[in-house]
């Protein structure tokens, strides 16, 4: 529930604080006093597109604010908590325009993204603006409405109505289940569509993947290849150096005259000869004894070293050379098919393989597609049978409740039709085409609801479906910005009332000029522009009881407020039944 709504630098606003309350509220004022910039200013709030011709002359900024009740309900929370937005249970959100064109949003004083507050909009409340009866006129809108009131969560009086709830929850479920049947079948369809292509481009397709394959199986890539020959080319790169070494080495421990291995044998045997007279020398012969097969081992190796590069150079040079045209060919390979490894090219051969046999194998490969594109779509259309079925019953249910509505409204002979054509075109929705076919009047042949209505027609049809559609959910408030729009006398006190009846389940801020409305609310708050020094100032007033009056006189008599007008507007007042606070 909105509680307050604060201005700085908004158009001809320099400065506004509201405050809202419960129930029913009401804003009337002049034309061009700005009433319609506060729903502007709620609209920002919601994520609505801004502009910079909203900063007040000689401003750099311009900023609106909006503090909420139940920040912390499921729906709201859960997108705070996405956002890494801490929860509580006021929720504030502010938005700012620069005249340089920066805007920025907070959300609980965070910086927030503008798309969070579209989504938190949606929790939060509706606005029904005044030019809302045109989208009535769409198809689309007219097949939303019907669904919306098919699928509706009902305020049930009694148990027998459960039947009709498990109704709005089947046709809930119909709709996401078309949805989905209709993805699944898109994606068979466009699976379908790719294989279909002509003949020659397939056999330029097939030609084109021979050539890719033949390359590759020629290439004959094992995994672990790559690596393996790297490091036999970086042993044979250095095989002078390895030879030298080994040999340096042998020498060194065995065939040298002053061999190691001799020395430290010789040296073992000295030491053992007298290890009798102390102990350390015993210790000591032992180790060299040891030492002595060790270094033997080591001079093996040394020799095998040595040995393993006993041919001759050239052979070393040509098998080098085998190595690195083997690895160029694989950078080849990398470079053309975009992969970083020889067991990505592996991975890369196996799909060419796959698509080259469904290729080769087209008309099997064809007729495997048909079939599963031919079952998602029957899947899709048996849905949109059953959505079908849901709607026609609807509709029947939605034409009487607005008739009825209408009966209030003073037409008592209007009636509306909701008409259920299946179509052969299949889409998300399924394939039904809605069209409201509206008769005004009695005896006359219902036509489409864009042909026939008038403006005050609309709106009074519109505020019928609204009044069937709105029952309490998770948005509890509702700003309706000159809905009336071509009504007035006695069918506009009838509005009033209901209008006043939605009050009781959510929280309604109402915009009119129509006094039989104005006079139903529970608070009323007055919107003036006047000029101070030399400037335009919107301002917002809460109206006592005697300033009620005097406006309700006003809307009444215009600029001739007499006696006679205030004792009517008295009269209004007490009728409502709605004293000002």
């Amino acid at each position: 529930m909105l509680r307050e709504l604060r201005l700085k630098n908004v158009a001809v606003i320099e400065e506004a604080a509201l405050e809202f309350d419960e129930g029913f509220t009401v804003l009337t004022g002049e034309t061009g006093a700005g009433k319609s910039l506060l729903v502007g200013a709620l609209n920002l709030v919601l994520g609505a597109r801004a502009s910079t011709d909203l900063i007040r002359t000689g401003a750099d900024e311009a900023s609106v604010e909006a503090a909420f009740e139940d920040g912390d309900a499921p729906g709201i929370a859960a997108l705070l908590e996405e956002a890494g937005i801490e929860v509580e249970s006021t929720l504030i959100v502010k938005r700012t325009l620069s005249a340089q064109g920066k805007n920025r949003v907070f959300v609980n004083g965070s910086l927030a993204p503008l798309n969070l507050l579209t989504r938190i909009g949606r929790e939060l409340l509706n606005i029904l603006g005044q030019h809302e009866h045109h989208t009535l006129l769409h198809a689309e809108t007219q097949r939303e409405l019907l669904d919306a009131f098919a699928a509706h969560d009902a305020l049930l009086e009694n148990d027998d109505q459960r039947d009709l709830l498990d109704s709005y929850a089947a046709h809930r479920e119909l709709l996401c289940e078309m949805q989905e049947k209709f993805d699944a079948w898109q994606v068979e369809k466009q699976a379908l569509d790719s294989l279909q292509t002509d003949e020659e481009e397939r056999a330029r397709r097939i030609d084109y993947l021979r050539y890719l394959s033949e390359e590759l199986g020629d290439a004959a890539l094992q995994e672990g290849e790559e690596e393996s020959l790297n490091t036999e080319r970086a042993r044979l790169a250095g095989a002078e150096k390895i030879v030298q070494a080994a040999g340096t080495g042998y020498g060194a421990l065995y065939e040298s005259e002053d061999a190691i291995i001799d020395r430290v044998n010789a040296l073992s045997a000295d030491l053992a000869a007298v290890a009798k007279l102390d102990e350390n020398l015993a210790e000591a012969a032992r180790l060299l004894g040891e030492a002595a097969p060790l270094l033997e081992e080591a001079a093996g190796s040394l020799q095998h070293a040595a040995a393993g590069f006993a041919e001759d150079s050239d052979e070393l040079e040509s098998r080098l050379n085998e190595i690195e045209s083997r690895l160029d060919l694989f950078a080849k390979l990398r470079r053309k098919h975009g992969a970083e490894s020889v067991d990505e090219l592996i991975a890369t051969y196996a799909k060419i393989s796959e698509e080259l046999e469904s290729l080769e194998d087209y008309d099997s490969a064809l007729e495997k597609r048909r079939r599963a594109e031919k079952k998602a779509r029957e899947a899709a259309e048996q849905v949109a049978k059953k959505l079908h079925a849901s709607r026609v019953e609807a509709a029947n249910r939605l034409g009487a409740e607005v008739c009825r509505e209408l009966e209030d409204l003073n037409m008592n002979a209007a009636q509306l039709i909701a008409a259920v054509s299946e179509e052969e075109r299949l889409s998300p929705h399924g394939s039904d085409e809605v069209a409201f076919l509206f008769a005004p009047n009695l005896g006359e042949t219902p036509r489409p609801l864009a042909k026939i209505a008038s403006g005050g027609e609309l709106s009074r049809v519109l505020l019928a479906l609204r009044l069937i559609l709105t029952e309490p959910g998770r948005v509890r408030t509702l700003v309706l910005d000159e809905v009336d729009a071509g009504i007035g006398g006695i069918t506009a006190e009838v509005v009033g009332r209901k209008i006043r009846r939605l009050s009781k389940n959510f929280q309604v801020i109402c915009i009119t000029h129509l006094p039989q409305i104005a006079c139903q609310a529970q608070r009323h708050l007055h919107v003036s522009k006047a000029a101070t020094k030399g400037r335009t100032q919107t301002r917002v007033d809460v109206l006592g009881e005697d300033e009620r009056v005097e406006e309700i006189s006003r809307m009444l008599g215009g600029s001739a407020v007499t006696k006679e007008v205030r004792t009517t507007a008295r009269q209004l007042l007490r009728q409502s039944e709605a004293p000002a606070r």
